[in-house]
C-alpha cells in the first residue's frame, strides 16, 4: 500500500510540472508490483483523472491554460476508445513487453526532442497538428493506459508550443481523454477502489509541488530528469520479464 503511495507522489510531481509521465511511472511500477495489466490501466487512468482536475486548477492560476490548444486535443477522446477496445486483445505476457520497450523509446524522446516553431497558440496556428497529436496520444493512452504524456506532451514540444501552455492546457484534454478511456475499464470491471484512492493520494501531494516549481525550474532539465527516469523503468520492466 505504501508503495502505490509513493508512486502517486512521484508521478504526481512529474504531472505537475510536465503534464507528461504520470502513466509512463505508474503503469510500469504497478505491473513490477504484480498488478494484473488490465486492472493496472484501469486504476491508472481513473486516478489520474482526478490528479489532472487539480493540476488544472493550479496551472489555470498561473495563466497556463489555453482552451484553444484544449479543444484541439480533445479530440483524442475518439483515439482512447479505440485504443482501450483494441488492447483487451493482447496476451498480459506481450502487453508488459509492449510496455517497456515504449517505456524505453518514450524515454530517448524526452532525452533528445528539439522544439520547431510549428504550433503558435498565441496565434491560433498550427492547431490542426494539435488535432493529430491529440487522436495518437490518445490512442496510445487508451491501449497502453500510459503514453499521453511522451507522445502528445512531447510532441506538442517539438512542434513548438510553449512548455507551461503546454502542461496546462494538456492536463485540461487529459481529464476527458484518459476518464473516457477510464469509463471503459471500469465497465468491463477492470479496477480496484484501494489502489485507486491509495494512487490518488499520493498524486495529489506530488502534482500541487509539481505545479508550483515550473515557477522557477527550467523545463528542459525537468523533462531531461523524467526522461531517464521513464527509461530506466522500462529497462527494469524488460529485465523482469526476461528473469
Amino acid at each position: 500500500m505504501i508503495f502505490i503511495l509513493l508512486t502517486g507522489v512521484v508521478a504526481g510531481l512529474a504531472l505537475g510540472a510536465l503534464g507528461s509521465a504520470w502513466g509512463a511511472i505508474t503503469v510500469p511500477l504497478l505491473l513490477i508490483s504484480g498488478m494484473p495489466p488490465m486492472t493496472t490501466k484501469g486504476v491508472v487512468l481513473s486516478s489520474e483523472v482526478v490528479v489532472s482536475g487539480l493540476g488544472v486548477a493550479s496551472h489555470a492560476k498561473m495563466r497556463n491554460v489555453k482552451k484553444e490548444l484544449s479543444m484541439a486535443l480533445v479530440l483524442g477522446i475518439a483515439g482512447a476508445i479505440l485504443g482501450s477496445y483494441l488492447s483487451e486483445n493482447v496476451p498480459a505476457g506481450d502487453f508488459k513487453a509492449i510496455v517497456g520497450v515504449y517505456e524505453i523509446f518514450a524515454g530517448v524522446v524526452l532525452l533528445m526532442a528539439e522544439p520547431r516553431s510549428i504550433i503558435n497558440v498565441e496565434s491560433n496556428t498550427g492547431l490542426g497538428w494539435a488535432v493529430l497529436v491529440g487522436l495518437l496520444a490518445g490512442f496510445v493512452k487508451g491501449f497502453l493506459g500510459t503514453g499521453w504524456g511522451p507522445v502528445g506532451v512531447t510532441l506538442l514540444l517539438i512542434l513548438g508550443a510553449l512548455p507551461k501552455t503546454v502542461v496546462g492546457s494538456s492536463l485540461l484534454a487529459r481529464i476527458a481523454i484518459s476518464g473516457s478511456a477510464a469509463a471503459y475499464y471500469a465497465a468491463r470491471g477492470y479496477f480496484t477502489a484501494t489502489s485507486t484512492i491509495l494512487l490518488v493520494a499520493g498524486g495529489l501531494m506530488g502534482v500541487l509541488i509539481g505545479a508550483y516549481s515550473t515557477k522557477f525550474m527550467k523545463e528542459e532539465h525537468m523533462r531531461k530528469t523524467m526522461g531517464l527516469l521513464v527509461l530506466a523503468l522500462g529497462v527494469v520492466l524488460l529485465i523482469k520479464i526476461m528473469g
